[in-house]
């Protein structure tokens, strides 16, 4: 019989937590109660925007949302999910395709669902101004309609003064500064390392890293990519931060550390450092998320695999 650490991997979010899948399944069932039941006694902004984003990616769901809008009086939580919704809907307008090969009339129609779900957000924001969870939506909200870089950093700052260690926050502001967004790579690491230091020992934050490192790698190509992963200082910060985050005696695995773990192990192997990726391996078991392996040049499963096997006789 196979173990976790030699079966063919899970991608699936709820391998992870199982009330993703019912939450999904009272979704797609248009039953508002049993969706704003996964919320209750929910305070923290992270939990709260990984749940809406679960909610945001089920089809149709807008319809239950406007819903559950019209008749809700005593909370915004509705208008907060139908404005996740509306941005994920936006990005399916758009499309993951280069902006060359977006029609104006997908721009157009991504440009107006960001629009409704802006002003959703805003009525929440109005009501609750210390509503993180809404402000950390508006941030990626905001990327979308190019409202600009000191926009987003007060969009980021309304969440920071309430909760100033917020992985969710942070990483959709982290998406706004880097270059292709406006940003600069000076940006992007003052910003990731002084988060990172911030944060208390055990807590993911310092995986803010990893994902700056993997946004290099993603821009850079041929003998550059290659020296840029020879370097030690890229390989000695990555291992630093992996033990003062998801490495750390402290931590606790909530929401994202599957990601978390997936990223440090992708990014150690990619380093040619496979021993330094054996206790991520070891920590997810059969678990992984589909990036960063889907973007290592074969399916997810098969870069998995492939480096989990050497990490684990070299760790």
């Amino acid at each position: 019989m196979s173990t976790p650490l030699h079966s063919p991997p899970d991608f699936r979010p709820e391998a992870a937590f199982p009330e993703f899948a019912s939450l999904r399944a009272a979704a797609r069932a248009g039953d508002w109660p049993a969706v704003a039941r996964h919320f209750d006694g929910r305070t923290g902004t992270d939990e709260i925007v990984v749940l809406a984003l679960e909610v945001a990616e089920v089809p149709g769901v807008e319809a239950m949302l406007a819903k559950a809008a019209a008749e809700e009086e005593s909370s915004t939580l509705p208008e907060l999910l139908l404005g996740a919704r509306c941005l994920e809907l936006a990005w399916e307008a758009r499309t993951s395709r280069l902006a060359k090969y977006v029609s104006r009339e997908q721009f157009a129609r991504m440009r107006e669902h960001l629009c409704n779900g802006e002003q959703l957000l805003i009525d929440v924001t109005a009501v609750e101004r210390h509503n993180t969870a809404a402000w950390t939506i508006r941030i990626k909200n905001g990327m979308g309609l190019s409202t600009g870089l000191a926009e987003a950093r007060r969009r980021y700052d309304q969440v920071a003064a309430h909760d100033p260690h917020s992985y969710r926050a942070q990483i959709a502001y982290l998406n706004q500064i880097y270059p292709k967004w406006g940003g600069s790579w000076e940006m992007v690491w003052a910003f990731v390392r002084e988060r990172a230091a911030a944060a208390p020992a055990g807590a993911i934050n310092a995986t803010l890293v990893a994902e700056a490192y993997y946004e290099q790698y993603l821009w850079t190509e041929g003998e550059e990519r290659r020296r840029f992963w020879q370097r030690a200082e890229v390989m000695n910060e990555l291992y630093a931060a992996a033990q003062r985050s998801v490495l750390h005696p402290a931590f606790r695995p909530g929401y994202g550390w599957v990601g978390a773990h997936s990223q440090f192990a992708a990014l150690f192997c990619l380093g040619g450092r496979h021993d330094l990726a054996a206790p991520h391996f070891r920590a997810l078991g059969g678990l992984a998320s589909d990036s960063p392996w889907s973007d290592l040049g074969e399916t997810a499963a098969e870069a998995f695999t492939k480096h989990r096997a050497i990490a684990l006789k070299k760790g």
